[in-house]
C-alpha cells in the first residue's frame, strides 16, 4: 500500500543513528583469491603490496599444496591458502 511505502520512506529518513556505523568498511569484506600453485611464488609478491593481514580477512585457493618452503615463509604477510576441490567440471 502507497500509505506503508510513505511510512517506510519516511522512518528511512528521519533514522537518527550516525549513518558512519551502516558504511561498508574494509573488514565487511571476505576477500578470495585464486592462483595456480605453479604461478602463486609470483602473485603473492602483488598481493603483499596490497593486503593488511590486521584488517583484512580472505584466503588464497590453489589448485594443489604449496610445497613448505613457498607456504611458510612470508605467511605473516599474506592470508592463508587453501587448496580448492576439482574444478575441471567448471571449464
Amino acid at each position: 500500500s502507497r500509505l506503508q511505502s510513505e511510512d517506510t520512506i519516511n522512518a528511512y529518513f528521519s533514522y537518527s543513528q550516525d549513518q558512519s556505523q551502516n558504511l561498508t568498511k574494509i573488514d565487511h569484506i571476505v576477500f578470495g583469491i585464486g592462483s595456480s600453485t605453479n604461478s602463486w611464488p609470483a602473485r603473492k609478491e602483488y598481493v603483499k603490496l596490497w593486503w593488511d593481514t590486521q584488517r583484512m580477512r580472505g584466503c588464497v585457493f590453489v589448485d594443489r599444496p604449496l610445497s613448505s618452503l613457498e607456504n611458510h615463509t612470508d605467511s605473516h604477510l599474506l592470508p592463508p591458502v587453501c587448496v580448492s576441490e576439482d574444478t575441471s567440471r567448471f571449464r
